[in-house]
Protein backbone atom coordinates (compact mmCIF):
# COMPACT_ATOMS: atom_id res chain seq x y z
CA UNK A 1 0.00 0.00 0.00
CA UNK A 2 2.73 2.46 0.76
CA UNK A 3 4.67 1.48 -2.55
CA UNK A 4 1.24 3.16 -4.07
CA UNK A 5 1.15 5.95 -1.98
CA UNK A 6 4.49 7.15 -3.20
CA UNK A 7 4.13 5.77 -6.69
CA UNK A 8 6.36 3.10 -6.88
CA UNK A 9 9.26 5.29 -5.49
CA UNK A 10 11.57 5.12 -2.47
CA UNK A 11 10.71 7.40 0.29
CA UNK A 12 13.68 9.35 0.18
CA UNK A 13 13.07 10.01 -3.34
CA UNK A 14 9.19 11.09 -2.98
CA UNK A 15 9.48 13.03 0.06
CA UNK A 16 12.78 14.82 -0.69
CA UNK A 17 13.52 15.27 -4.36
CA UNK A 18 11.58 18.03 -6.29
CA UNK A 19 12.21 15.45 -9.39
CA UNK A 20 9.46 13.82 -11.10
CA UNK A 21 5.85 13.74 -10.54
CA UNK A 22 2.63 12.74 -7.95
CA UNK A 23 -0.44 12.03 -8.70
CA UNK A 24 -3.57 13.11 -7.39
CA UNK A 25 -4.37 10.33 -4.86
CA UNK A 26 -0.55 10.72 -3.44
CA UNK A 27 -0.75 14.27 -3.26
CA UNK A 28 -4.01 14.04 -1.13
CA UNK A 29 -2.75 10.99 0.75
CA UNK A 30 0.28 13.27 1.81
CA UNK A 31 -1.78 15.97 3.24
CA UNK A 32 -4.33 14.14 4.74
CA UNK A 33 -0.70 12.61 6.80
CA UNK A 34 0.34 15.55 7.03
CA UNK A 35 -2.70 17.11 8.45
CA UNK A 36 -3.05 13.91 11.05
CA UNK A 37 0.93 14.32 11.97
CA UNK A 38 -0.17 18.05 13.03
CA UNK A 39 -3.26 17.40 14.93
CA UNK A 40 -0.81 14.24 16.74
CA UNK A 41 1.92 17.38 17.61
CA UNK A 42 -0.81 19.85 19.15
CA UNK A 43 -1.83 16.86 20.97
CA UNK A 44 1.25 16.00 22.94
CA UNK A 45 1.64 20.19 22.69
CA UNK A 46 -1.72 20.45 25.15
CA UNK A 47 -0.80 17.34 27.09
CA UNK A 48 2.59 19.35 28.19
CA UNK A 49 1.32 22.87 28.07
CA UNK A 50 -2.48 22.64 28.55
CA UNK A 51 -4.61 25.52 28.26
CA UNK A 52 -1.93 27.90 27.58
CA UNK A 53 -1.20 26.55 24.16
CA UNK A 54 -4.72 28.40 23.35
CA UNK A 55 -3.20 31.98 24.51
CA UNK A 56 -1.84 34.07 22.24
CA UNK A 57 1.88 33.67 21.92
CA UNK A 58 1.05 30.31 23.80
CA UNK A 59 3.89 27.45 23.67
CA UNK A 60 3.86 25.20 20.52
CA UNK A 61 6.88 23.02 20.55
CA UNK A 62 5.88 20.03 18.87
CA UNK A 63 3.57 21.92 16.58
CA UNK A 64 6.49 24.41 15.43
CA UNK A 65 8.96 21.26 15.00
CA UNK A 66 6.24 19.40 12.89
CA UNK A 67 6.18 22.43 11.18
CA UNK A 68 9.71 22.65 10.31
CA UNK A 69 10.26 18.85 9.68
CA UNK A 70 7.52 18.75 7.41
CA UNK A 71 8.32 22.30 5.34
CA UNK A 72 10.87 20.18 2.90
CA UNK A 73 8.41 17.47 2.44
CA UNK A 74 5.28 19.54 1.88
CA UNK A 75 7.30 21.94 -0.70
CA UNK A 76 8.91 18.76 -2.68
CA UNK A 77 5.17 16.87 -2.88
CA UNK A 78 3.69 20.16 -4.39
CA UNK A 79 6.34 20.44 -6.64
CA UNK A 80 6.26 17.18 -8.02
CA UNK A 81 2.31 17.65 -8.12
CA UNK A 82 2.65 20.83 -10.25
CA UNK A 83 5.44 18.91 -12.34
CA UNK A 84 2.35 16.18 -12.88
CA UNK A 85 -0.22 18.70 -14.51
CA UNK A 86 3.06 20.14 -16.55
CA UNK A 87 3.56 23.26 -15.04
CA UNK A 88 7.27 23.93 -13.79
CA UNK A 89 7.61 24.12 -9.63
CA UNK A 90 7.89 27.93 -9.61
CA UNK A 91 4.35 28.15 -10.01
CA UNK A 92 4.35 27.12 -6.33
CA UNK A 93 5.21 30.91 -5.63
CA UNK A 94 2.00 31.55 -6.60
CA UNK A 95 -0.17 29.50 -4.63
CA UNK A 96 1.84 29.96 -1.16
CA UNK A 97 3.58 32.97 -1.45
CA UNK A 98 1.12 35.32 -3.52
CA UNK A 99 -1.25 34.94 -0.68
CA UNK A 100 1.79 35.55 2.17
CA UNK A 101 2.61 38.88 0.36
CA UNK A 102 -1.58 39.81 -0.08
CA UNK A 103 -1.38 39.38 4.00
CA UNK A 104 1.78 41.20 4.44
CA UNK A 105 0.28 44.08 2.08
CA UNK A 106 -3.24 44.06 4.44
CA UNK A 107 -0.82 44.46 7.42
CA UNK A 108 1.51 47.25 5.85
CA UNK A 109 -1.66 49.50 4.93
CA UNK A 110 -2.93 49.12 8.50
CA UNK A 111 0.00 50.14 10.18
CA UNK A 112 1.04 52.59 7.95
CA UNK A 113 -2.41 53.88 8.20
CA UNK A 114 -2.74 53.99 12.18
CA UNK A 115 0.81 55.47 12.35
CA UNK A 116 -0.32 58.59 9.85
CA UNK A 117 -3.45 59.08 10.85
CA UNK A 118 -3.23 58.26 14.96
CA UNK A 119 -5.77 55.86 17.03
CA UNK A 120 -8.43 57.40 15.73
CA UNK A 121 -7.91 55.42 12.66
CA UNK A 122 -8.49 52.30 14.58
CA UNK A 123 -12.22 52.92 14.76
CA UNK A 124 -12.76 53.49 10.81
CA UNK A 125 -14.68 51.28 9.14
CA UNK A 126 -13.02 51.18 5.84
CA UNK A 127 -9.36 50.28 6.45
CA UNK A 128 -11.11 46.96 8.96
CA UNK A 129 -12.80 46.13 5.51
CA UNK A 130 -10.04 46.36 2.82
CA UNK A 131 -7.70 44.43 5.51
CA UNK A 132 -10.36 41.63 5.95
CA UNK A 133 -10.71 41.92 2.01
CA UNK A 134 -7.20 41.39 1.42
CA UNK A 135 -6.91 38.70 3.83
CA UNK A 136 -9.88 36.99 2.51
CA UNK A 137 -7.95 37.06 -1.07
CA UNK A 138 -5.02 35.68 0.41
CA UNK A 139 -6.80 32.44 1.70
CA UNK A 140 -8.92 32.31 -1.73
CA UNK A 141 -5.83 32.17 -4.01
CA UNK A 142 -4.68 29.38 -1.50
CA UNK A 143 -7.65 27.31 -1.13
CA UNK A 144 -7.97 27.60 -5.05
CA UNK A 145 -4.34 26.49 -5.45
CA UNK A 146 -4.73 23.62 -3.63
CA UNK A 147 -7.87 22.34 -5.27
CA UNK A 148 -6.57 22.85 -8.49
CA UNK A 149 -3.50 20.77 -7.27
CA UNK A 150 -5.96 17.84 -5.71
CA UNK A 151 -8.78 17.58 -8.03
CA UNK A 152 -7.04 18.24 -11.95
CA UNK A 153 -6.19 15.11 -13.79
CA UNK A 154 -2.43 14.80 -14.35
CA UNK A 155 -0.68 14.61 -18.01
CA UNK A 156 -1.38 11.35 -19.77
CA UNK A 157 1.59 9.66 -20.23
CA UNK A 158 5.21 11.31 -20.64
CA UNK A 159 5.86 14.92 -19.80
CA UNK A 160 8.53 17.42 -19.96
CA UNK A 161 9.27 16.17 -16.37
CA UNK A 162 9.27 12.35 -16.74
CA UNK A 163 6.80 9.74 -16.93
CA UNK A 164 3.15 9.30 -16.08
CA UNK A 165 3.16 7.98 -12.13
CA UNK A 166 0.33 5.87 -13.65
CA UNK A 167 2.74 4.03 -15.89
CA UNK A 168 5.03 3.62 -12.78
CA UNK A 169 2.62 1.78 -11.06
CA UNK A 170 0.85 -0.52 -13.92
CA UNK A 171 4.23 -1.47 -14.65
CA UNK A 172 5.07 -2.31 -10.87
CA UNK A 173 1.62 -4.10 -11.12
CA UNK A 174 2.63 -5.89 -14.37
CA UNK A 175 6.50 -7.48 -12.87
CA UNK A 176 4.73 -8.70 -9.46
CA UNK A 177 2.14 -10.07 -11.64
CA UNK A 178 5.05 -11.89 -13.63
CA UNK A 179 6.41 -12.91 -10.53
CA UNK A 180 9.77 -10.60 -11.07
Amino acid sequence: MVGVIMDGTGWKDFLLSPQGRVRRYSYNMFYLATMVVAIIAFGFDYLQFGQAVFEKNGPQLYSNITSLLLLWPTLVITIKRLHDINYRGWWLLVGFLAPVALALVAGLIAVVYLMAMGQQAATLPGLTILVVILVVLSMAVMLAFFIILSVRKGTIGPNRFGVDPLQNLSDEKILVSEGV
